[in-house]
């Protein structure tokens, strides 16, 4: 009875809590790894590129003169290139208005 409660505490470690901790391992290392320059999605969908960094702010440029803070935990990930390109042509049609 004992081996059975052990191999069930074996195989509920390394199907949940093993990839669930690692996946915070990368996801910390990902929001340490943030700096100004880098053009990142938020959490909410905002696009945007990062002008100030602090502890836990982050001061995204969404667009000419527009500066939103948001937690340093509510972004997502980084933009493709591809995305950025995208991002930049739709600033500049928004400019020629």
């Amino acid at each position: 009875m004992l081996v059975y409660m052990l191999a069930l505490f074996a195989i509920f470690y390394i199907f949940l809590i093993h990839p669930h901790r690692k996946q915070q391992k990368e996801r910390k290392r990902f929001l340490e790894s943030l700096k100004k320059g880098d053009k990142v999605a938020t959490i909410g969908g905002i696009c945007g590129q990062i002008t100030n960094l602090d502890d836990d702010i982050v001061t995204l440029q969404v667009a000419d003169g527009l500066e939103l803070q948001v937690l340093r935990s509510g972004i997502h990930r980084y933009l493709e290139q591809e995305e950025a390109a995208k991002m930049k042509e739709l600033w500049n049609k928004r400019k020629r208005r």
